[in-house]
């Protein structure tokens, strides 16, 4: 599709499709982050007036929270007497 043709309603559609397939909230972040890059390129040539993807009306999906273990002073002080 010409991207002069995406309407923000589109990408709306397109989003809710890959959550239906059940593509990873991290990846369609990355898709509509790759396609926001896309239109602003050619809003700077001025081949669209507007990105569409700012004008949309729905979320991005949550990505999950990772437990990520922090270490104790006390446990930094151990590792490194090692």
């Amino acid at each position: 599709m010409p991207v002069r043709r995406i309407k923000p309603s589109h990408i709306d559609d397109w989003i809710a499709d890959m959550n239906q397939d059940g593509v990873s909230p991290t990846k369609v972040i990355e898709a509509v982050g790759v396609l926001r890059r896309v239109l602003d390129r050619a809003v700077r040539d001025k081949a669209i007036a507007q990105n569409s993807c700012t004008m949309r009306s729905g979320s991005l999906p949550k990505r999950p929270q990772t437990e990520r273990p922090v270490l104790s002073p006390a446990e930094v002080e151990a590792l490194s007497l090692r």
